[in-house]
């Protein structure tokens, strides 16, 4: 398998986004703060790193091996606020709506689910985002980490590979052995030898891991470290530990491949994030829709069709979809771009015109009806409406259609 597989730790990214970015309310008042951090962060990702494979890894249900192994240890995924709890559920509804594959298992955490799918992964290049800094001992020649950097609302991603960690005086496979020696108060674990992250690089670096500081002590310079970590070893031992990963063998991807359905539109239509929607063509490289969604480019677009051949449907109140020169367009409703407004401007233009019952339909309907003359155009496009409206009627009876000649898509 060539592709490149985007693993993106959902705890972490989702707690991110809520505690750094400011309230924001949905069009039923409801806060979804960090639901907008996380699209943001997830389409900007795919956007600057060219991917469309995406899996998003969440806590499963129950405690972990290292609840067993330390009493006072809390996952990432614990004591959230209900508000943010919430988030997850619309978070994981959009990942649905756009085939995002979600990965859960029971009794581990997201760091363990992000490793096994690593270790089991065919994929030759994994991009892996997160917030948790814990997860950069996955790092290695073939995984890179990204970790949201969120200031005044503004959001950019830092980088970190195999070079970058060497360059920062430290190694992936030593992150475990430096949080052995300070903790991770997010975890609710604190050093047991009073040892910072700065003092703990500076260790690792000279000495590589736990065990070589330990047959070392005697070199170190501050006697107090030296003592501590001489009589703690065996509980910073277990430490280590806790801070590693276990890789089961039974997490793998499937078919993780991002699309868009007209759920996902509206969705985020409900949602009040219709500035993601334009992102959609640029986050799915298969996509041959293109979206507009503001209404500068909704005037040199409609510029374009005076005289054109057009088939066009439109989706609820969300947007409409047309189709013509073999390009398919989708433009998302707002107060700007009205439906009277794209009313006026086809009107207009004096465009010949199809109604298609489907936006996916779009541009079959305009490549069937560009090859015929007048006269079988019209004959087609009656036929097609007379089997749409059976097709409907015969719906309520779910009873199937089969005017396979006019390759009708009501089929129940």
């Amino acid at each position: 398998m060539s592709e490149k597989l985007l693993l993106i730790d959902g705890q972490s990214i989702l707690s991110k986004a809520f505690y750094s970015l400011p309230n924001r309310m949905d069009s039923e008042g409801k806060s979804i703060n960090g639901v907008y951090g996380f699209m943001h962060i997830l389409f900007k990702t795919v956007s600057e790193e060219k991917i469309n494979q995406v899996a998003v890894a969440f806590d499963g249900q129950g405690q972990s091996f290292r609840h067993k192994m330390f009493q006072e240890y809390k996952s990432l995924g614990e004591d959230l606020p209900i508000e943010l709890l919430e988030q997850f559920e619309v978070v994981k509804k959009l990942l649905t709506l756009l085939n995002i594959e979600i990965i859960e298992k029971d009794n581990a955490e997201s760091i363990d689910v992000i490793g096994s799918v690593i270790g089991n992964s065919s994929y030759e290049k994994i991009v892996l985002l997160t917030s948790d800094k814990l997860m950069l001992q996955l790092v290695d020649k073939n995984v890179k980490a990204l970790i949201p950097v969120i200031e005044a609302g503004f959001i950019g991603l830092k980088q970190y590979d195999y070079e970058t960690l060497a360059n920062d005086s430290i190694v992936a496979q030593n992150i475990a052995d430096m949080y052995a020696l300070t903790g991770d108060k997010n975890r609710n674990v604190c050093s047991l030898c009073g040892v910072g992250e700065g003092t703990a690089k500076y260790l690792i670096l000279e000495y590589g891991t736990i065990d070589n500081i330990y047959d070392n002590l005697d070199k170190l310079i501050s006697k107090e470290i030296s003592r501590k970590i001489g009589e703690k070893f065996e509980e910073i031992k277990k430490y280590k530990e806790l801070f590693g990963i276990r890789i089961e063998s039974d997490v793998i991807v499937s078919n993780c491949e991002m699309s868009v359905s007209n759920d996902a539109i509206k969705e985020f239509s409900n949602l009040k994030m219709n500035e993601f929607l334009g992102s959609f063509d640029k986050a799915t490289s298969e996509s041959d829709y293109n979206f507009i969604t503001e209404v500068v480019k909704a005037d040199e677009f409609f510029g374009q069709l005076a005289g054109k051949k057009v088939a066009f449907s439109y989706y609820e109140d969300v947007a409409w979809g047309l189709a013509f020169d073999n390009e398919k367009y989708i433009i998302i409703l707002s107060d700007e771009i009205s439906k009277e407004y794209i009313g006026d401007k086809i009107n207009s233009a004096k465009v010949e015109r199809w109604i298609v019952p489907n936006i996916k339909e779009c541009l079959k309907m305009y490549s069937i009806l560009d090859g015929l003359d007048a006269k079988e155009q019209k004959e087609e496009y009656i036929n097609r409406r007379k089997c749409r409206r059976k097709c409907l009627r015969r719906s309520a009876r779910r009873i199937k259609c089969r005017r396979r000649q006019h390759n009708c898509t009501y089929s129940f």
